[in-house]
């Protein structure tokens, strides 16, 4: 047992989705070929690199598998696999927290109004070193989300180089707390906003 109270034996106790248990086993064995990965809040996306959670523990041991992990260098949030509760979006962002592989995180078509992720996902922005590329495209963001995001880049460790947000629904005074937060980063490249 961990810090999660599970069993981390790749079996049908995790999942009971064979292409789940595929990806587990190649996040968990560093296969040097598994640089990608999506997470996708349904069904309707399947590949060799597409994870589709079907409940907390699954997704609780998904980010325990990417925490763990050296190989992975992007990570794809899409179609809101967070429609869940705070206790299941921070069992996933806890093991997540520990990566420091990731060099690119996207998130796509989510709702990311109350700002949750953001704040569960600070550590890692902060302690990641080799994250170059922030992406935010076609999601829904409120006050505390845009603010939760502001926080976050205030402070990741200044290695980022790429950021891209689709401000789809964000007032210019959220725009703005994230710009002043975009300052501190020196060694910003590209910064697209539209």
């Amino acid at each position: 047992m961990n810090e999660y109270n599970y069993d981390w034996t790749l079996n049908t106790d995790i999942t009971s989705d064979g292409s789940n248990r595929n990806i587990l086993r190649r996040l968990k064995e560093n296969d040097p070929n598994f640089a990608e990965l999506w997470v996708f809040g349904d069904g309707r996306y399947r590949s060799s690199n597409a994870y589709c959670p079907d409940g907390a523990q699954d997704l609780g041991c998904l980010g325990f598998f990417i925490g763990q992990n050296t190989t992975l260098q992007a990570l794809y949030l899409s179609t809101n696999p967070f429609g869940m509760t705070n206790v299941e979006i921070q069992s996933f962002c806890r093991g997540v927290n520990s990566n420091r592989s990731i060099q690119k995180i996207s998130f796509g078509e989510m709702n990311l109004s109350g700002g949750e992720l953001f704040q569960s996902l600070r550590p890692f922005v902060e302690n990641n070193h080799n994250l170059s590329d922030l992406v935010l495209e076609s999601c829904q963001f409120g006050s505390e989300c845009a603010r939760q995001l502001s926080l976050m880049l205030r402070g990741s460790s200044k290695s980022l180089k790429s950021f891209k947000i689709n401000r789809s629904g964000m007032g210019d005074e959220q725009l703005v707390g994230i710009i002043e937060a975009l300052s501190t980063h020196p060694q910003l490249e590209n910064l697209v906003m539209i």
